[in-house]
């Protein structure tokens, strides 16, 4: 054996879906006193671990995936969210264990997450599934050698915090705030002696941090989290670096809601990036391949208390860059408002088909009030009121109309935690 890569997919559903919302235990009772299920517990920060035998091999960041119809149904009509048709892998150098790997015993691979409740405990469910490509040196000799180092370190911390922002009519003393830091250092150096290479040091790399703030009305009618994490890994083979993955994963999310006997309204926008850069081994062919998409979703969504919706309007804007190290590039820019309303899609770049697809142009829909209102602002406009007592009139004035979609009414709806009272 010469070379060994882990290829991982780890996915958080059920409780455990919108994993970047959850708050830590401490805040529980403080957000949800009735215990009725606003919130969902055991913290936002999760790591995907790797062990070999009793060793911790390697770890994962996920990316915040929103799969269709996640949050706010209207955001994703037709555009779907970032990996929600492509959920990303992530790629660990396992090369340092050839030498345990190649003594001819049985070994044990585990996949874990660890959460933030007691011991690491996480709620259910998450669905795992990994890879195992490994080259063969060409001599046929077994290959031999130990491990020399294996070294970590991390930490998470959860504290107060002000609130990254503050919508109109609320006042920052009702708020609820906190933040989570985390960080993860993992090095792990071995001595690989191959019949064709001779005996050379193999050693991986991985430095990560995650920082997670929520802001909160007790009761969920606001919510806002603001997330990064990022990191890399690296791989040294006799003094020759070769970089794996360096990755970013920013997320800022806010709902608001307004909730009645008969419905609940809730109006959300999201912002979120994927930003990585890769070298897979396994498909070398390509070389460095870079790919960064950011998506910016606005709308509303109501819904009765059985959680169907009822009506909704939503907009995404989407921006895609792809390159790779032979020189390819392909850029695309889209908008969709509504399923089936394009206002902008736009390509580019040299991967693009001799024969392109028409180029939309900009509509007047932005114009419209509303539109322009949801569109504008990572928060609220001062015309949207919250579920503290007064109306939504960004979404309510008769004077102001914006066509719905009509395909939403019906649909069952994924959203977080809140519930029509």
């Amino acid at each position: 054996m010469a070379t060994a890569y882990l290829e991982l997919f780890a996915s958080g559903s059920g409780q455990e879906e919108f994993w970047y919302t959850n708050v830590p235990d401490e805040y529980k009772p403080k957000l949800d006193p009735q215990n009725r299920g606003d919130v969902t517990g055991k913290g936002p920060f999760r790591e995907v671990q790797v062990w070999i035998d009793n060793l911790l091999a390697g770890v994962a960041y996920p990316l915040p995936v929103i799969y269709t119809g996640g949050i706010l149904l209207s955001w994703w009509r037709p555009i779907a969210a970032i990996g929600a048709f492509d959920s990303p892998t992530y790629v660990i150098d396992i090369s340092p264990f050839i030498p345990l790997l190649s003594d001819s015993k049985a070994h044990n691979f585990t996949l874990f997450v660890q959460g933030q409740g007691e011991n690491g405990s996480i709620n259910p469910d998450w669905i795992f599934s990994a890879s195992v490509f490994a080259s063969l040196d060409p001599s046929g000799a077994r290959t031999t050698g130990k491990i020399l180092t294996h070294s970590t370190d991390s930490k998470t911390t959860v504290g107060a915090a002000s609130a990254a922002s503050t919508p109109p009519k609320i006042d920052p003393k009702d708020l609820v705030s906190f933040v989570t830091h985390s960080f993860r250092y993992l090095s792990i150096s071995s001595t690989v002696v191959t019949g064709t290479g001779g005996s050379q040091v193999f050693k991986t790399e991985q430095d990560m941090t995650f920082i997670n703030q929520q802001s909160w009305l007790p009761g969920g009618a606001y919510q806002s989290v603001v997330m990064t994490s990022q990191g890399r890994l690296n791989s040294y083979r006799g003094g020759r670096t070769e970089k794996i993955d360096d990755f970013r994963f920013p997320l800022n999310l806010t709902l608001t809601s307004v909730a009645s006997p008969s419905k609940t309204t809730i109006v959300g926008h999201l912002n979120h990036q994927y930003d990585r850069t890769t070298n897979l081994p396994f498909c070398s062919g390509l070389g460095q391949i870079k790919i960064e998409t950011t998506q910016d979703s606005v709308g509303q969504l109501v819904i009765n208390p059985q959680g169907r919706a009822i009506s909704g309007i939503g907009m995404t804007k989407q921006h895609f860059n792809y390159q790779n190290a032979k020189g390819g590039t392909y850029t695309r820019d889209v908008q969709i408002y509504n399923s089936t309303k394009i206002i902008r899609d736009e390509e580019s770049g040299t991967l693009l088909p001799v024969s392109k697809p028409k180029v939309f142009s900009e509509s007047s829909l932005t114009e419209n009030p509303l539109a322009a209102s949801l569109l504008s602002t990572g928060t609220p406009s001062a015309n949207t009121h919250l579920a503290n007592g007064v109306s939504l009139t960004a979404t309510s004035d008769g004077k102001t109309h914006l066509d719905g979609d009509d395909s939403i009414p019906g649909v069952p709806s994924r959203t977080l935690h809140h519930h029509a009272h």
